[in-house]
């Protein structure tokens, strides 16, 4: 009977580590991490009401104006927050 060979992988997805992977090619300070999700939150924030200006004052229609802007702040408050979580899970992965 022909038996095949067992072939154990090579990478254990438990061991995973950036720094491994990145090596010392990107050496960031938490800090400066913490200071760019800072910063584009205030980005987010001064872009929010420049845009809630400008719906209110040019938009045509209450309900689409209304429907964009639920769906803005809903996409938006999700990649912030997915930046935040992204951010958490790499710091603690060091």
């Amino acid at each position: 009977m022909l038996q095949l060979p067992v072939v154990q992988p090579q990478f254990n997805s438990n061991q995973f580590n950036v720094q491994d992977v990145l090596g010392a090619w990107v050496v960031i300070r938490p800090e400066y991490l913490w200071l760019f999700v800072l910063l584009v939150f205030m980005f987010f924030v001064a872009w929010s009401f420049i845009l809630s200006y400008h719906w209110k004052k040019f938009g045509f229609e209450k309900q689409v104006m209304t429907k964009a802007s639920v769906i803005y702040f809903s996409v938006s408050g999700g990649l912030l927050g997915a930046m935040v979580v992204a951010l958490i899970v790499y710091l603690n992965s060091l």
